[in-house]
């Protein structure tokens, strides 16, 4: 029997290894029509205009045990992966929870390699809680930024199933949507890249008037509740850049190990910059949305936005803006408008650059970059082994603490620690905006980030440790300087 069994995983492994190399992509082998440079010409993108680098950051417990259990069948069916002996001792849900961890930084590190060819002030993070309730995986946003997105770039990466896969590198599951009236044949959504190419059908309602950051994405966590979700295609194509109306679809993205750059990247003086993060399809990534949005409506995309963000301000005027009945007196109300969203917009590039930099560059980053290295590595000497002791090899490692970090930085503890101190205070979205800010970069204090706002003669500063404590002060200026 264990003869027979051992034999089973190696067929089953080795048939993993062909069907990555046929299903997934590395993006060196896309062809140039998909690979066009960024021209470095300046985008048409309105003041105030932000793409969101959206991600799976923290998870409630909830969530972490629906999504261990049966992971690696789930995972399988996810990928579209024909076996049937998932439950067999060389599939596991062991490291599962690295979705959170994985996503987390090379959503950190896309945002980098963004500043490659935008201001940095252009992209933000927008990490989200994953939590589980009757049956579905439902997603919020840590922060509530609801300034103006006009792309918003989702990103999950999920760790293998096959044990003897784990650490065999970056796997990114992207989609890239935009408002929806800009599409509204795809509900917004202008890029897939995944084993599904489908969505989630009772998200798709009533798309054309949703913003780029309430559009609904692709969600792929869904594949893992009781139950797939039911799903709805749209439009695709394969062949040319993004663009309104079609759906580019590819699938699965590669990022193959480089152990030379991973070894240098895990050294202790290693700081993380746009310049020396060695990522092809990171930067791919960056350049195709980029481009894609001399392809789209950008104004139009910005005006939903600014409709949607301005509801915090003044409900009455947002849905005049949206029905374009502007009456009198709206014109200025909206030039207040947009030097209060540039003054929220200051604070939250802080907050976000606070962000990216703890993630990549303080103990999480360098725990994280270890434990890549060692699972490269680990997967490396499995390959020698014929894919036979993999498992042994990573169970050795994972008791051992390699894993669970051990002595070392804990990026799973860090995501328990803070997700029990969001248990502690559910009612308040700063405690947790406070608490992740502090467990990323101990010491850091946004409160002391004064910003001043400045409109036709009047003068007053703001300042705050949360953004609510900073949207409340900008609505009591508006109320000011719009009153009868």
């Amino acid at each position: 029997m264990k003869v027979a069994s051992s034999s089973r995983i190696a067929v089953a492994a080795c048939a993993v290894s062909l069907l990555l190399a046929a299903c997934a992509t590395n993006v060196s082998k896309l062809p140039p029509a998909l690979s066009a440079p960024f021209s470095g010409d300046p985008l048409p993108l309105p003041e105030g205009s932000v793409i969101s680098i959206r991600f799976p950051m923290l998870a409630s417990e909830a969530a972490k045990i629906q999504l261990v259990a049966g992971y690696p069948c789930n995972y399988n069916k996810f990928i579209k992966n024909p076996f049937d002996s998932c439950g067999g001792p060389g599939f596991t849900g062991e490291f599962a929870p690295q979705l959170f961890e994985q996503s987390s930084y090379y959503s950190a590190e896309l945002k980098r390699i963004y500043e490659r060819y935008v201001d940095k002030s252009i992209v933000r993070l927008d990490p989200l809680l994953i939590d589980y309730k009757d049956g579905r995986f439902l997603a919020s946003p840590v922060f509530h930024d609801a300034t103006p997105g006009v792309v918003v770039v989702e990103l999950y990466d999920f760790p293998e199933s096959v044990a003897e896969h784990v650490g065999s590198g970056y796997r990114p599951r992207i989609n890239i949507h935009t408002a929806g009236v800009l599409s509204p044949a795809t509900c917004g959504n202008l890029l897939v890249a995944d084993a599904h190419d489908k969505f989630d059908a009772s998200l798709a309602r009533d798309c054309v008037k949703l913003d780029a950051r309430s559009v609904p994405g692709f969600m792929p966590i869904q594949f893992f509740a009781e139950s797939a979700p039911s799903q709805v295609d749209f439009p695709k194509q394969s062949k040319s850049e993004i663009a309104p109306g079609m759906v580019l679809a590819l699938s699965q993205l590669w990022e193959k190990n480089d152990l030379q750059y991973l070894q240098r990247s895990s050294q202790a003086d290693f700081k993380v910059n746009p310049a020396n993060i060695q990522n092809a399809t990171s930067d791919w990534i960056a350049r195709i949305s980029l481009n894609g949005l001399r392809r789209i409506d950008v104004q139009q995309a910005f005006d939903v936005g600014f409709a949607h963000w301005a509801e915090n301000y003044d409900p009455d005027l947002a849905a005049r803006m949206r029905l374009q009945q502007l009456q009198g007196g709206d014109e200025r109300k909206i030039v207040i408008l947009r030097r209060l969203l540039a003054v929220e917009n200051e604070w939250l590039n802080k907050q976000g650059d606070v962000l990216a930099e703890g993630i990549l560059n303080g103990p999480y980053g360098a725990s994280f970059r270890k434990t890549r290295l060692q699972m490269a590595e680990a997967y490396k000497k499995s390959q020698a082994m014929q894919w036979l002791k993999m498992g042994a090899v990573l169970a050795s490692g994972f008791s051992s603490g390699l894993f669970a970090g051990g002595a070392q930085y804990n990026p799973s503890m860090l995501m328990s620690q803070t997700q029990l101190i969001d248990a502690q205070h559910s009612s308040a979205q700063g405690a947790l905006e406070q608490a992740l800010l502090q467990s990323i970069s101990p010491g850091v204090e946004m409160r002391s980030q004064t910003l001043k706002v400045s409109i036709d003669g009047f003068q007053e500063e703001v300042h705050g440790s949360t953004q609510e404590e900073i949207q409340a002060q900008l609505g009591n200026i508006y109320k000011k300087l719009t009153k009868a």
